[in-house]
């Protein structure tokens, strides 16, 4: 089989939910299934810009070639005001009759400003379709997807990394949806999600997921020494901007520590971090930048408990690695993904409101030194181990991309 994934932004320096699920899947196909894959993508590395950075071409990236098409230019300056106005005018010119003639033109302004726009990609997908047996679309959300999912709809698989915002709502996504031959979706929550906008896209959706890979290797002395030093702390790790409420995480757990005076715990902040969030000069919390794979797996089992803040999730990894190693967790309530967790154990604490962070977070720090706890821990551990199983996920791709095959082949 000859497979192209068509994605953003690719590489091991990019760092992104759905970016790193396209390069995970890409990997797991070509060695599980001995496929030929290869990825088309930009040349951006930083989706707040879509600056041009890697060369124009084809690279390989662990063994898989990387075509990459540059973006014509960088994300409009006013794009903020633009998507302003295309969320809060779209739903309206959707309503009148006669002004439904709009609703594409504005969406496709909205698209084209934000970014990534690469006119080269899309043409390269319609020289070259004829040669892939499939072709896999990682997020609903871009240019690439949106446009190239209409090349050659029979091949087309959509894996949306759908969120629960008002892009989503928009009539160039419920054409991706309906366009999409099979719809391959994180969570039952993404599901459901979907079939909000196109009811008639439940018999082409299949929750398949990503598996987990816990690194093995171990990280080095100093920074084990450097954990040492940290104490009792919690952990958000992630991309450190205002996108994933991490602003709002602060605040929430500065207003725990003064309350609760007697609190030593720390905050942790890990991953990249937004020049524009500022993060407060205070003895309980502190920020470590990017972390290696090692890093993390140590940092995560060394913690009172992980926290992700984000109202927007299709999957969160790092809650489903957490929970793998026996860490408690605790989410925002907003997004239903994450509260789909508390189903699985206990261990997955919610909070919908400071106060509530408050009292959950305590429980969470404090979790685990019950035998009905470490029960709980180990509950949350099997289900994990059985929802994010690698190989049930790659006979999920093979059976969809094999259908896609079948029906293409002539009789």
């Amino acid at each position: 089989m000859k497979i192209a994934v068509v994605v953003q932004r690719y590489g091991n320096e990019v760092v992104g939910g759905a970016e790193t699920h396209s390069r995970k899947i890409a990997e797991k196909l070509k060695e599980q299934l001995n496929w030929t894959i290869e990825i088309v993508t930009t040349t951006a590395v930083d989706y707040r810009t879509w600056h041009n950075y890697f060369p124009e071409g084809t690279a390989e990236v662990n063994g898989i070639s990387v075509h990459r098409f540059p973006n014509v230019f960088s994300r409009w300056k006013f794009f903020n005001v633009i998507h302003r106005l295309t969320c809060r005018y779209q739903p309206s010119l959707e309503r009148r009759r006669w002004l439904q003639w709009a609703t594409p033109l504005l969406e496709k302004l909205w698209y084209v400003a934000q970014g990534p726009y690469s006119p080269k990609l899309i043409e390269f997908l319609r020289r070259q379709e004829s040669k892939y047996d499939a072709i896999l679309f990682f997020t609903y959300l871009y240019h690439p997807t949106v446009a190239g999912i209409q090349v050659n709809p029979s091949k087309s698989i959509l894996i949306p990394e759908a969120h629960d915002e008002p892009p989503f709502y928009f009539r160039g996504t419920k054409s991706t949806v309906a366009t999409a031959r099979y719809i391959l979706t994180n969570t039952d929550a993404e599901s459901r999600l979907i079939t909000v906008i196109e009811p008639e896209a439940r018999v082409k959706i299949v929750r398949a997921g990503m598996g987990i890979d816990l690194a093995k290797d171990l990280p080095s002395e100093s920074f084990n020494a450097k954990i040492d030093g940290l104490g009792r702390y919690v952990l958000y790790m992630g991309r450190v901007d205002h996108s994933k409420l991490v602003h709002v995480l602060i605040e929430n757990f500065l207003n725990f520590v003064t309350l609760d005076k007697e609190s030593t715990i720390k905050l942790i902040l890990a991953g990249g971090k937004d020049p524009n969030l500022v993060i407060p000069d205070h003895p309980q919390i502190q920020y470590l930048g990017f972390v290696t794979e090692a890093e993390k797996i140590l940092l995560i089992k060394r913690s009172r408990g992980m926290i992700n803040p984000s109202a927007f999730e299709s999957l969160s990894i790092i809650v489903a690695e957490a929970m793998a190693l026996g860490v408690p967790v605790l989410v925002n309530g907003f997004s239903e993904v994450l509260r789909d967790y508390q189903l699985l154990a206990k261990s997955v604490f919610v909070y919908n409101n400071p106060e509530e962070f408050r009292m959950r977070i305590s429980r969470m720090i404090k979790f685990g030194s019950s035998e009905v706890d470490r029960e709980q821990l180990d509950l949350g551990r099997s289900a994990i181990d059985d929802l994010f199983n690698w190989n049930n996920i790659v006979k999920t791709y093979e059976t969809k991309v094999r259908s896609i095959v079948s029906t293409s082949e002539p009789s």
